[in-house]
């Protein structure tokens, strides 16, 4: 990861409360995200019948283990004799293999963070709309992981769980995916799509985990470099929070994040 640090910004909960304290982190599947227009695509529907016939052969090679020319010719007799009928059972096939690899982006399990901004001289910790968003109006709180740390972690403590990680890319046009690219097993077309959100929430500058199943991972104490508390949150949960910290997180920093009313932001308190 080329990350040295990225941020989770969390109400408090339940859920978040629970996650801390059992050092995990929840990967939740797309169903979940807030940003109705997640993993929305556009799929390019452009193609030559030498292009269409040429999938259906590699898919005869891959099914019946047959050799090249046995398929092209199988592929060229059915196009042959009924042309449109050939035509239509093919593309069936391809939109077929576009709705499982489709599923299978949509039930992969998601973690997302935000990255320091390069070349920006303050921490993402001062983002005023990732606190409102996110972080409940600064009664929740944010935890500032390793993110070098937090990956290996998370490989090592999950058995059967495999990850993988990406920035995310800004635009403003939907995710463009090739018509014939499923036949390609290399081809993450739709992960791609969950890579890819509109320019209007390129204030997160996000870094998204992935995993291939959802639920809560583990990762390890020294994941976790410092915790930072919103001012508005209560005293009683304040107090809640810091326990939980100093228990499970001892060498973790807590700071306090307040309202700069000077320069219209966000300052960092002193070290709690």
């Amino acid at each position: 990861m080329v990350f040295e640090d990225i941020y989770k910004f969390f109400s408090l909960s339940i859920n978040s409360l629970s996650a801390l304290s059992h050092r995990s982190a929840w990967f939740a599947n797309q169903d979940s995200f807030n940003d109705p227009f997640e993993g929305i695509h556009k799929i390019s529907e452009s193609y030559s019948i030498e292009e269409l016939l040429g999938f259906a052969e590699s898919e005869l090679v891959e099914s019946m283990n047959i050799e090249p020319q046995e398929a092209r010719k199988i592929v060229s007799e059915k196009y042959s004799d009924r042309p449109d009928e050939a035509e239509k059972s093919i593309l069936e096939l391809v939109y077929d293999m576009h709705r499982v690899k489709k599923e299978h982006a949509r039930n992969l399990g998601v973690l997302s963070t935000s990255a320091d901004i390069p070349n920006h001289s303050r921490s993402h910790i001062f983002n005023m709309l990732m606190w409102s968003h996110y972080g409940d109006g600064l009664r929740g709180f944010c935890i500032n992981f390793d993110a070098k740390e937090l990956y290996r972690s998370l490989a090592e403590l999950n058995d059967e769980s495999k990850f993988s990680w990406a920035k995310v890319k800004y635009d403003s046009k939907p995710h463009l995916i090739e018509l014939l690219s499923v036949s390609d097993d290399n081809d993450f077309s739709y992960i791609e799509a969950l890579q890819v959100k509109h320019e209007q929430w390129q204030y997160e500058f996000e870094c998204r985990l992935f995993c291939n199943k959802t639920g809560l991972k583990k990762f390890s104490e020294k994941s976790v470099k410092s915790v930072y508390i919103g001012e508005k949150m209560s005293s009683d949960n304040e107090s809640l929070i810091i326990d939980l910290i100093e228990s499970n997180y001892p060498h973790a920093e807590i700071c306090k994040v307040k309202i700069d009313t000077e320069s219209y932001g966000i300052r960092v308190g002193k070290k709690i």
